[in-house]
Parts: C-alpha cells; sequence; structure tokens
C-alpha cells in the first residue's frame, strides 16, 4: 500500500517498474476494494510515427508518476526509455505488438521517458520527444 502523501510526492516510485498499468493496483485507506490503477488518469504526452505504418504513444499517469508506451500498430517492437536528469539511462521496457499493445511502466518521479517503436520492413527507431 502506498499512503496518499507519498503517491502525491513521488509518485509509485521503482514499486511501479516492470508493472502493467492496467492491472497494478495503488491501494489507499487500506480496503481491499479502494484501489487505483495507473491507467485511470493517464494521458498521451507525445506521439511518434511512421505515417500510416506504425504509430507510437508515451503514455503517462500523473497519479502515480509513471510512463510506459502504447501502440496498436501491428508486426512493430516497441519501447519506453527511462533516464535520470543527467542523461543517464536507467532502464527500458521492451514489447512486441504481438502479444501486447503496452510495455510495461516505468517510474517518472524526478526522472525523464521516451517511447520508440521500430515497425518491421526498412525502418529505424522512431520516437517521442522526452517527457
Amino acid at each position: 500500500m502506498i499512503d496518499e502523501a507519498t503517491l502525491l510526492n513521488s509518485g509509485c516510485g521503482a514499486k511501479c517498474d516492470g508493472k502493467d498499468p492496467a492491472s497494478f493496483r495503488i491501494y489507499y485507506e487500506q480496503l481491499p476494494h479502494n484501489y487505483y490503477t495507473c491507467a485511470e488518469d493517464a494521458w498521451t504526452v507525445d506521439t511518434g510515427s511512421y505515417p500510416t505504418v506504425a504509430t507510437v504513444e508515451l503514455r503517462y499517469s500523473p497519479r502515480c508518476r509513471t510512463a510506459w508506451a502504447r501502440s496498436y500498430s501491428g508486426n512493430a517492437t516497441y519501447k519506453v526509455d527511462s533516464r535520470y536528469l543527467s542523461g543517464a539511462h536507467r532502464v527500458t521496457m521492451v514489447e512486441d505488438t504481438h502479444v501486447w499493445n503496452w510495455t510495461a511502466m516505468v517510474d517518472d518521479a524526478n526522472l525523464q521517458a521516451q517511447a520508440c517503436i521500430w515497425p518491421s520492413g526498412p525502418y529505424t527507431w522512431t520516437c517521442t520527444k522526452w517527457y
């Protein structure tokens, strides 16, 4: 359980690294039916795409202070990269569109995240801005 003050100040932190934003529950008030998922308040920060080929979104949850990549493009690999404010790499979560439509989350409290996609064929990574 993460108390409301902690959630407001730092999000769920590294506890959310590698978790599914649609199913990872953050409980409050110590009751089993009082929880949030990070996907509930998420919004799309930026989009990266090869027009008509593949698109990736960088999703962000202000409540959890987490980020992840989401794509509905077929036959592509996509990822979310997390880095420290210094620019040093922190962690990467990678997914294939044949498996899920989004990656696992990365902590984004006082960090930066970027989503990228690589469609199959003669392409390279195309990415969102860092956020």
